[in-house]
């Protein structure tokens, strides 16, 4: 049985709002290892403008931002 999936995109802004180029992001559901572990799940990286795109997301699942000069960031997402 497949879980279902929705596509989600966005932008990463620093602090101050400026977008964050080359940020790493990573998406799982919440039924994987929630360790974070940077080889499971989905991986894209933001464009030049901050901009992100994932085709197909869990409903339910973790979004994990990295980007140089910044802390990690994870987030529980619910669609």
């Amino acid at each position: 049985r497949l879980a279902r999936a929705v596509s989600l995109s966005g932008r990463v802004l620093g602090p101050d709002g400026t977008p964050i180029a080359s940020a790493r992001l990573w998406s799982r559901g919440a039924a994987d290892d929630e360790t974070l572990d940077a080889a499971a799940g989905d991986r894209v990286s933001t464009d030049a403008d901050g901009r992100f795109a994932f085709t197909a997301v869990p409903e339910r699942g973790f979004l994990e931002v990295e980007a140089d000069g910044f802390p990690k960031a994870v987030f529980e997402v619910w669609l």
